[in-house]
């Protein structure tokens, strides 16, 4: 993901902006060990990248479970 993004930004005139929604996780910045999306975009752009987390009071989503080896399991309701 972050490769794709790096790469439309570096094509867009200087002065781009660019809003991308992703889970909190794939946003956030301090996962160093899966060099995740905010963690590659933070390397790259520094303070230029803002991470926004949201949280809702109700509803639902469906996420995967995480298996040995990265691998992604059956999806489940939280």
């Amino acid at each position: 993901m972050a490769d794709n993004l790096i790469y439309l930004v570096d094509q867009a005139a200087p002065d781009a902006k660019f809003i991308i929604w992703e889970h909190n996780y794939h946003v956030g910045v301090n996962d160093a060990e899966n060099a995740n999306l905010g963690y590659r975009l933070r390397e790259k752009y520094g303070q230029a990248y803002y991470a926004f987390g949201f949280e809702f009071e109700q509803g639902t989503f469906h996420t995967r479970l995480y298996l040995p080896e990265n691998l992604l399991g059956d999806l489940k309701e939280v």
